[in-house]
């Protein structure tokens, strides 16, 4: 699917999740995520889902089976939807939908409510402007997911000053 567009339009992207690393399905996380994402979807104002996230253990990309699942459990038509395969992390992410989207289309980020902060600070560095961030209110990734942060933040201003190329 070819994401590039003629003119500015309004994206809701929704981040990828670890899948399960044999089934490769979605958890709960990544359920949260998509469900708030659908529910903003179809309550109108977006021209188009972007599920972002590559392959890492179980062969499937996030993005994909993101797609799966809101086809299968949402009722969103494969047409609403793009894709981007090939980013491994928040940085990556931000880094493929640049050039995907360039900086003049308009688009909101979906992610969990940890998640939040460390997201919006690195899609303002990749853009070089405010992005909109949000979250579902509840956060199922709990103490877990906050912890996580610390590190992560590390990681994303090691990732965002020195890139690694991809091979």
């Amino acid at each position: 699917m070819n994401l590039k567009r003629e003119r500015a339009t309004v994206n809701l992207v929704v981040l990828g999740y670890g899948l399960g690393r044999v089934s490769g399905g979605i958890g709960p996380v990544l359920r949260e995520r998509l469900d708030f994402a659908v529910t903003l979807f179809k309550a109108g104002g977006y021209e188009r889902l972007i599920f972002s996230g590559g392959v890492k253990e179980s062969g499937v990309s996030e993005a994909r089976a993101m797609l799966h699942y809101v086809r299968t459990s949402c009722g969103i038509s494969e047409t609403d939807v793009s894709l981007e395969e090939r980013s491994l992390t928040t940085v990556e992410n931000a880094r493929e939908l640049r050039s995907i989207l360039g900086q003049t289309d308009e688009f909101t980020v979906v992610t969990s409510k940890a998640h939040v902060r460390r997201t919006r600070w690195i899609f303002k560095k990749i853009f070089g402007r405010e992005v909109a961030v949000c979250s579902p209110k509840t956060d199922c990734s709990g103490l877990l997911g906050i912890f996580w942060e610390i590190p992560a933040w590390i990681l994303s201003i090691v990732r965002v000053k020195w890139p690694t190329p991809r091979h």
